[in-house]
């Protein structure tokens, strides 16, 4: 079943970011530009789907603004079983379910089958075994770039978490404070799921994110723009 769900899923992504990889540096003749161009067409051919997921998100902002004044109301004035059922009173008028808050994380989750494939294609690709870049020694290994009294620690996947949790940061910045914390949560857990996987691969999720910074901060400037006019 696994192996079903890879060749539906995942196998035709890896194939893709295989072909790009090879024909980028087979123009360079350097695997770090060519991971670096690998992500940037893998969020090109993601737009779309950021843009349903911008939309998602004004669509729950909207609808959380205007219950949240009744939904104030009731918590301060009721507690227990009163409580849950005036609120879910106040969620059917308004054609409203929990679960619909995921969608808020939605521009995140699109880039996990993307992650699996580079992970699954990064992790067994003999072409970066000893090949640096910039800092890195070698893309087939952890960074491994301080070392304290034979303890070593690996740089890069603290950069990519402070650029994640920057972008979930922008990215939520007009929702509320467990949605933050839902996209804060995910950005750990990438630290901790990456900390010792190859550098290529880290490399490539630090890139990926940081194109989602930059694309977030522009739509939160178009937005700002869009309001003031």
């Amino acid at each position: 079943m696994v192996e079903i769900l890879y060749y539906i899923f995942i196998f035709p992504l890896e194939s893709g970011m295989r072909f790009v990889l090879i024909h980028t540096y087979n123009l360079f003749n350097n695997y770090g530009i060519a991971i670096i161009l690998m992500s940037l067409v893998v969020n090109i051919v993601l737009l779309p789907l950021y843009y349903l997921a911008e939309h998602w998100q004004g669509k729950e902002r909207e609808i959380r603004k205007k219950m949240q004044p009744e939904l104030d109301k009731i918590n301060n004035a009721f507690k227990g079983e009163k409580r849950y059922y005036y609120t879910k009173a106040i969620y059917k008028r308004f054609n409203y379910h929990p679960i619909n808050s995921i969608r808020v994380s939605f521009g995140f989750l699109i880039q996990v089958p993307f992650f699996v494939a580079a992970y699954h294609f990064l992790s067994h690709y003999d072409g970066i075994a000893g090949v640096s870049f910039l800092f890195i020694n070698d893309l087939s290994q952890p960074d491994r770039l301080l070392s304290f009294n034979n303890v070593v620690i690996n740089i890069l996947p603290f950069i990519m978490t402070v650029v994640n949790i920057l972008s979930a940061y922008i990215y939520t910045k007009n929702l509320g404070k467990n949605d933050k914390v839902q996209l804060w949560l995910l950005a750990l857990l990438f630290l901790l799921l990456l900390y010792n996987l190859p550098s290529a691969l880290v490399l490539y999720w630090t890139l990926n994110n940081v194109f989602s910074l930059i694309k977030n901060t522009l739509s939160v400037y178009v937005f700002k723009v869009k309001s003031l006019t």
